[in-house]
């Protein structure tokens, strides 16, 4: 009988072995084969060349078509994943630009600390003895309290904490401490901090957490925290309403000065 040449097979069969292997473990690991078309026409030219009184096994046949067609269905299935991340991200930003130039109120205050000084302003305390703004960080820790008078006002924070040293760069959360005197002793009431102003950004956080940032880049809002939102009103029309609230002050003044005449 002719010898027949098995050299081709013997590497057509060690290449798909190995092929096999690396598809299990990571598909960057499919390095020998470009795509399925490869491998069938590896995988033909294996059977032609094979050894006719040695056979290669038909079950390691079977596994190795199995391997390789569920890799081909990986590649797949990954191509269509990066194509719905793509349209999902595409969403989300259309999403995040409809909060940009809309003017919101929201519950709770968060400042984008960056270094240097940050005017905070307090509200009036509602007849409390003592007020002081509180400042914690993102687990909810106390680590800065700084006296504000009562009735209401800015106070300025460097960066200093309490226990000593300064604040690192981050987000911080701002709170009320208004302290009462009573029959029993000191009362204090813990009110969150409101934010409001005009959506300037609007972004992902490394947490992929939506954030928005109000005018002068201080202030840091969670859009679930939102409990009014207006479209900004445009130049045009606040000029008009600066004109009418002008004209109003002029009238009031006019109608005292003739009240005070007559």
């Amino acid at each position: 009988m002719t010898a027949v040449d098995t050299s081709f097979g013997t590497v057509a069969a060690s290449t798909v072995s190995s092929g096999s292997k690396a598809a299990s473990s990571s598909e960057s690991s499919v390095t020998g084969l470009s795509d399925y078309d490869d491998f069938l026409s590896l995988l033909t030219s294996q059977l032609k060349n094979q050894d006719p009184l040695n056979p290669q096994d038909s079950t390691e046949f079977v596994e190795q078509i199995a391997t390789f067609t569920g890799v081909e269905q990986q590649l797949n299935t990954n191509a269509k994943l990066d194509e719905l991340i793509a349209a999902q991200t595409s969403n989300a930003l259309s999403d995040l630009a409809q909060w940009v130039g809309r003017s919101v109120s929201a519950e709770g205050q968060v400042i984008d600390y960056r270094g240097g000084e940050v005017t905070l302003t307090a509200p009036s305390s509602g007849g409390a003895q003592e007020a002081a703004v509180v400042i914690k960080d993102v687990n909810g820790s106390e680590i800065a309290r700084l006296p504000v008078d009562p009735k209401g006002g800015d106070v300025v924070w460097d960066g200093a904490k309490t226990e000593g040293g300064t604040a690192e760069a981050g987000q911080y959360q701002v709170e009320y401490a208004f302290t009462t005197s009573t029959s029993t002793g000191p009362e204090v009431r813990i009110e969150s901090a409101t934010s409001q102003g005009l959506v300037v950004e609007a972004r992902i956080n490394d947490s992929g957490a939506t954030e928005l940032v109000l005018e002068g880049g201080l202030i840091v809002v969670d859009p679930t925290a939102v409990t009014s939102l207006r479209t900004a009103q445009s130049g045009a029309s606040s000029l008009v309403d600066d004109v009418a609230d002008a004209a109003e002050a002029v009238a009031d003044a006019a109608e005292s000065v003739s009240d005070d005449a007559s």
